[in-house]
């Protein structure tokens, strides 16, 4: 789906962009005023340094498209001398982010009436009429209800309004927008249709092939923009993405933006109610990797910072991530700190599996279940081996529930070594006292024989287990017909 892009006021803009965008629909007009009049979904604006009630006018225009309003963006030309770009690469950038977003078409905002009013909103004259949330979603809800034991996006949720049920579905009388449901899921099930992982990665490649050499990327709340293009004078080399709540740029965009070579700094609207949350998130983000994500309080800060850029060209990958965890986590596991490996997480998502060797018998359970093959048992005929690949772990839970013998533990923790299998533990194959073919782990078999014994079974029973399927049938027919 191609945008619309949209010129205003800004006609030498128009004339030098014309023959690079002549497969869109573009278009230029002399007067903000007539914006109304061409406006339709989706689009992309480019204004001429305009007024701060002209921008609001925009803005509200837009919102009250309530069901396509994530589909506009707005771009100033002050966007251009704060990044150091030039308007053909942001305006290629954001088309490359709205064409490759299939999400957009999601019915994603919900009218909502407050249940009831206190006090102090009365007294304050805070009373809601209306709004607007946005609510992630699951992208894909079989593979949800195939993981089955998973329960990690209602245990994480800090204002309990995930439903308990497979899959589970968002309250939005008590969702707070805090995007923990999106940080929690390794499977990347969860999307905020405004920024999909694929697409936020295309934005930011397109911005990287285009020249971009800003160390630095702006997120920024749409409406704390307004403010931002009011109070910032001088030239920053800064690269903005603008969203409606940053607080859904989850622990996985934040990867990926510093696997592209940039430092995120969010500027957000403190007063949003799941901010505390996400705070601490990110305050965990940065425990474990090299490179801090900045977050702002005030504009004044913002302005005493010196943002450079970088002087050579900037590494990225070679290809786009699949849109996997595995390979998001192998791109950034150079970015982690080694001061933060074994380290107790709470928050990050990042999983790994402690093994109680002195009850795990090898018996598979857990590698059966395993849905993302984080979990493998190998063997050579003398020697079994249980492995475990952390880059692949979803941390579903599966094998920690489906364990007979409890000895798995899921926890959250980066240890020294995330991209290959490394081994958890081995036992000899035990072999058939008969024919001397492989039967099971002698683990295994020593537990089979030791709750026999707790029962009273008698040895000449508790023999047959050490026998293969041939050789027990073998047995149990010379014993059954009293044959030598």
């Amino acid at each position: 789906m191609k945008p619309n892009i949209i010129v205003v006021g800004l006609d030498r803009v128009y004339k030098r962009i014309k023959s690079r965008f002549r497969n869109y629909n573009l278009t230029y007009i002399k007067d903000i005023y007539l914006l109304s009049d061409i406006l339709s979904p989706p689009s992309i604006i480019f204004g001429d340094g305009l007024s701060i009630p002209y921008i609001k006018s925009i803005i509200d225009q837009i919102k009250d498209d309530k069901l396509n309003w994530i589909k506009y963006i707005y771009l100033d030309y002050r966007d251009v001398l704060l990044s150091g770009l030039n308007p053909e690469n942001l305006i290629e950038s954001y088309s490359k982010l709205i064409e490759s977003n299939k999400y957009l078409d999601t019915l994603v905002t919900i009218s909502k009436f407050p249940d009831r009013l206190s006090r102090r909103n009365l007294l304050k004259n805070e009373v809601i009429e209306e709004y607007s949330i946005l609510t992630p979603f699951i992208k894909d809800l079989d593979v949800c209800r195939s993981l089955d034991k998973c329960k990690l996006c209602i245990g994480m949720c800090p204002f309990d309004a995930i439903i308990d049920m497979k899959p589970p579905e968002i309250d939005d009388r008590v969702c707070m927008e805090c995007g923990y449901c999106i940080n929690s899921c390794p499977s990347l099930l969860y999307v905020s249709p405004e920024y999909p992982l694929d697409s936020f990665e295309l934005l930011l490649r397109t911005l990287r092939v285009g020249g971009d050499l800003n160390k630095y990327l702006l997120i920024i709340d749409r409406l704390k923009k307004i403010e931002y293009y009011d109070m910032v004078k001088a030239r920053k080399y800064l690269t903005l993405i603008h969203m409606n709540n940053p607080l859904y740029l989850s622990i996985y965009h934040l990867m990926i933006s510093i696997i592209y070579g940039y430092t995120p700094v969010i500027y957000v609207d403190f007063n949003r109610e799941g901010f505390t949350e996400y705070n601490k998130l990110i305050s965990e983000f940065n425990s474990v990797s090299k490179v801090d994500v900045i977050i702002l309080d005030s504009l004044d800060e913002f302005i005493k910072k010196d943002f450079t850029r970088y002087e050579d060209e900037v590494k990225y990958p070679s290809k786009l991530l699949s849109g996997s965890y595995e390979d998001i986590l192998i791109n950034f596991s150079s970015y982690i700190d080694e001061d933060s490996l074994n380290k107790t997480l709470d928050r990050v998502p990042i999983y790994d599996v402690e093994l109680d060797t002195s009850k795990c018998t090898l018996c598979e359970a857990c590698t059966h279940y395993c849905p993302s093959n984080a979990l493998k048992i190998e063997s050579n005929g003398d020697l079994i081996r249980l492995s475990f690949n952390q880059v692949k772990c979803i941390g579903c839970m599966g094998c920690e529930a489906v364990c007979p013998e409890d000895a798995v533990k899921v926890v959250r923790r980066i240890g020294p070594d995330m991209t290959r299998y490394h081994e958890l533990t081995m036992d000899k194959i035990a072999r058939c006292i008969e024919c001397g073919s492989p039967i099971a782990p002698e683990k295994s078999i020593q537990l089979i024989e030791s709750r026999l014994r707790s029962k009273g079974v008698s040895e000449d029973f508790i023999k047959y287990v050490r026998l293969c399927k041939k050789c027990r049938m073998k047995y149990s027919f010379r014993d059954l017909y009293g044959l030598g």
